[in-house]
């Protein structure tokens, strides 16, 4: 796993990205991208080997998610230069990842209580 500092300095590698995108929109690409790996191995050229990284985005994907997160396109790009090899190598169980219906209900913590708490 890398380190936040890592990951700052593969993101930086691309100019002006870290100084535009915010924290929540790297944590929203890391948890968006990876349930889009059957897409985007779908969309590769017939020359790729499945057992390497895409070195880009289908134009299609890259799209999408920055859409979804509301950024360019060229910023999508740099965030999937950055963190491609972190997150292609991310084992997604879509059970773990799906909401289950009122799965937070047994956590019961008012204002009050927190900032009595603190």
């Amino acid at each position: 796993m890398a380190t936040f500092q890592q990951v700052f300095k593969l993101l930086d590698q691309t100019p002006g990205l870290t100084s535009y995108i915010t924290l929540q929109t790297v944590l929203d690409f890391v948890a968006i991208v990876p349930k889009l790996k059957e897409a985007i191995v779908h969309l590769q050229d017939a020359t790729w080997v499945p057992e390497d990284v895409p070195s880009v985005l289908p134009d299609t994907v890259c799209a999408f998610i920055g859409g979804k997160l509301g950024i360019p396109l060229d910023l999508v790009d740099g965030m999937w230069d950055g963190l491609k090899i972190y997150i292609w190598e991310c084992k997604l169980n879509a059970k773990d990842n799906e909401m289950k219906p009122n799965e937070f209900d047994e956590i019961d913590i008012s204002l009050s209580d927190a900032l009595s708490a603190s």
